[in-house]
């Protein structure tokens, strides 16, 4: 069974696509278009235009709180901008368009940085608490980033300022740019191309997930994890 047409607002998806050491990082932020917003996205080529000048707005306005997570030898090589979502249609992902000029550029963090050892998490919550209405974004930390298992106070406060300044510029409560809202976007899928493994059991048991419409939920708030966490690939049905 197919799912059905993507229910709310067209997505922007803002990738950033880094590397440390000859490895890539890619963190993304998605925002959904308000509705005044929404109303004058009558073409691909706007919204795609859309899409480009959240990722410009970021640049802008983002950059410098975002490369103070990230230490002097984490390079940002590309911001990616792709509409992976539009309303009332079915997965009309549109044509990335990429910024790279005056890129690479390096972190600013004064630390020897760990490639995918330890990761600080920042989460995002929405009005509601279900595992698709809530976000995590890995972010590698360095190597002098933790103390028994645990993100040291000056790592834990980059983190969150970069947080709380996303969520004060685009998140659902007053933002103060009034063109895209910071969502947790879930990707519809059909039924049988997604597997929930349950490791609980011996030995691990596979489920397919029935289809799914896919959601999106506009962040409201943020919080930095305490713990220090292992990036890795999560799987579907687990986490949001």
């Amino acid at each position: 069974m197919p799912h059905g047409v993507w229910a709310h607002n067209d997505i922007a998806q803002i990738s950033l696509i880094g590397a440390i050491n000859s490895q890539q990082i890619v963190l993304r932020h998605n925002f959904e278009a308000p509705g005044a917003v929404q109303a004058t996205l009558t073409t691909d080529a706007l919204k795609q235009a859309w899409a480009t000048s959240v990722r410009n707005d970021w640049r802008t306005n983002l950059l410098t709180t975002f490369r103070a997570m990230l230490s002097t030898d984490y390079s940002l090589v590309t911001i990616r901008a792709q509409i992976v979502e539009a309303n009332g249609a079915y997965e009309h992902r549109l044509v990335s368009t990429d910024d790279v000029a005056s890129l690479p550029l390096a972190g600013t963090l004064a630390q020897t940085q760990q490639v995918l050892t330890n990761a600080g998490v920042i989460r995002w919550r929405s009005l509601f608490a279900s595992r698709s209405q809530r976000g995590r974004t890995f972010v590698p930390l360095p190597g002098g980033g933790t103390t028994g298992g645990l993100v040291n106070t000056g790592n834990v406060t980059v983190l969150s300022a970069y947080a709380a300044a996303l969520v004060a510029r685009y998140g659902a409560n007053s933002p103060t740019f009034a063109d895209a809202t910071l969502t947790v976007y879930s990707r519809p899928f059909d039924e049988n191309e997604r597997y929930r493994i349950d490791r609980h059991t011996h030995p691990p048991t596979v489920t397919a997930i029935p289809v799914y419409d896919g959601n999106s939920a506009n962040v409201v708030s943020q919080t930095v994890d305490p713990y220090a966490r292992v990036q890795r690939r999560r799987e579907f049905g687990r986490g949001a």
